[in-house]
C-alpha cells in the first residue's frame, strides 16, 4: 500500500507565512466619479458614503455633468459613471474609452439612461452596465432556484455536521462538539433590488474587470467587502475542484486543497483587516482538520459508490470548500468568533468547585 502524503505543520506555518507575504499588492489608483445631475438625491447620498476609502491610496475625483459630457483624465484607472437622464452618458463612457480608462455605467433608471444616450448617437456598452432591472433580470431565476433547493443543501450540510460534529466525536470522546444546526443565511428572491445590490454587482464589476486595481479598490470601499469574499470563495473551490480532478492517487490531493484553504481563511480574513496573529495558527489548526474529515468522508463515499468515485472527489472538493469559506466568512464576521458553539474535549476549562474529570478524555491546558 502506497504511502499517503502527510502535512508537516511546520511546512504549513511556513506556507502560511508565504502566502501572507506574497498578498495582492496595494497601490495607489486614480478613481473617476462622474455623477448625471439628474440623479436623484438619495441614490446620490447613497453613493457619497459608499465612496469614503478607508485607505489613503484611492485618490478621488468627482466631477458632475448633464448638459455636456464630462472629460476623464488619461491617468485615471476607473471611471465610474452615475446616470440618469443626462443625454450624454454615453458620449462620457466613450471619452473613458478612447483614452484605454476602463469605465463603468451605474444607472438609476435603466431605459432612461439607454434611450438618453441612444438618442445621442452613444450606445451604451451593456457588458459594462449596472442597474437594478438587470440585477432583478439576472438573478432573481437563479435566486428562486436556490430558495427552491436549499432545504435539500441545508439538509445535506446538517448531516455532515451531525455526522463530524456528533456522531464521531460521540463515539470517541463520550460527547458532542456541536449541539445545534447550520443554517444557511439563503437570499430571498422576493427582496426588491436595492441600493445595497446594485453597488454590490458594482464591486463584482471591478473585481472581475480591473485586476490591476481590484485589490485597492475592495480594501478601500466597505461596500466591496462580500464580493471580496465570495469571489475568494469561489475561485478557491473551483482550484480545489481542479486539483481534485487532475490528482489521481488517493490523498495526494489533500496538501495542495489544505494549502488552498489556508490562503483562502487568510484572504478572508485580511478582508475583515485581520492580520496574522496566534489565533491563526488555532484556525489553520481547524482547516487542516477539515481536510482530513473531508477526506475519509470523501473515501468512504467512494468506497460506497466506486464508479463515482472521479465525481465524488471533484464535487466534494469543490463543495467542501465552498462551504468553509461561508463558515469562515461568518467567524470573522462576526469578530472571529464561531457561528455556532463547539467544545473542544481536549481543552482545560474551568469547572465548578468539587468537580472531578471522568472518562479517558485527554485534558490539556492551553495558556495564553
Amino acid at each position: 500500500m502506497p504511502n499517503m502524503p502527510k502535512i508537516n505543520i511546520d511546512s504549513v506555518v511556513d506556507k502560511v507565512l508565504q502566502v501572507d507575504d506574497a498578498a495582492e499588492e496595494i497601490h495607489d489608483i486614480n478613481l473617476a466619479i462622474l455623477i448625471d445631475e439628474s440623479v436623484s438625491p438619495e441614490f446620490i447620498t447613497y453613493a457619497r458614503d459608499a465612496f469614503s476609502p478607508k485607505n489613503e491610496y484611492v485618490h478621488l475625483h468627482v466631477e458632475s455633468f448633464y448638459n455636456e459630457p464630462a472629460d476623464v483624465d488619461e491617468n485615471t484607472d476607473l471611471a465610474i459613471v452615475i446616470a440618469n437622464g443626462s443625454p450624454w452618458t454615453g458620449a462620457t463612457a466613450a471619452i473613458a474609452k478612447s483614452k484605454n480608462v476602463q469605465v463603468v455605467v451605474v444607472a438609476e433608471h435603466l431605459d432612461i439612461v439607454i434611450s438618453r444616450s441612444e438618442a445621442t448617437e452613444f450606445e451604451l456598452d451593456h457588458d459594462n452596465l449596472i442597474a437594478a432591472e438587470i440585477i432583478s433580470d439576472e438573478y432573481l431565476p437563479f435566486l428562486k432556484a436556490v430558495k427552491e433547493t436549499g432545504s435539500a443543501v441545508t439538509g445535506a450540510v446538517n448531516g455532515c455536521v451531525d455526522l463530524l460534529g456528533r456522531q464521531i466525536p460521540m463515539k470517541f470522546f463520550g460527547k458532542e462538539l456541536v449541539s445545534q444546526t447550520f443554517d444557511f443565511d439563503l437570499p430571498d428572491p422576493n427582496k426588491e433590488v436595492d441600493y445595497d445590490d446594485v453597488f454590490d454587482a458594482l464591486a463584482k464589476w471591478v473585481i472581475k474587470n480591473c485586476p490591476s486595481c481590484s485589490a485597492t479598490f475592495t480594501d478601500a470601499f466597505e461596500f466591496a467587502r462580500p464580493a471580496q469574499v465570495k469571489s475568494v470563495a469561489f475561485r478557491t473551490a473551483n482550484e480545489n475542484a481542479v486539483t481534485a480532478a487532475i490528482f489521481f492517487l488517493p490523498g495526494a490531493d489533500l496538501p495542495v486543497m489544505t494549502l488552498n484553504q489556508i490562503k483562502m481563511l487568510i484572504q478572508i480574513e485580511r478582508a475583515y483587516d485581520y492580520s496574522l496573529d496566534r489565533q491563526t495558527l488555532i484556525e489553520v489548526a481547524a482547516v487542516v482538520g477539515s481536510g482530513f474529515a473531508s477526506r475519509t468522508v470523501a473515501r468512504w463515499l467512494c468506497r460506497k459508490a466506486p464508479v463515482f468515485g472521479w465525481l465524488i472527489k471533484v464535487g466534494l472538493g469543490y463543495v467542501v470548500t465552498l462551504i468553509l469559506g461561508h463558515f469562515i466568512n461568518l467567524y470573522a464576521k462576526d469578530g472571529r468568533k464561531l457561528p455556532m458553539p463547539i467544545e473542544l474535549p481536549f481543552v482545560k476549562k474551568e469547572q465548578p468547585e468539587g468537580y472531578e474529570p471522568t472518562g479517558n478524555a485527554v485534558v490539556v491546558d492551553i495558556e495564553e
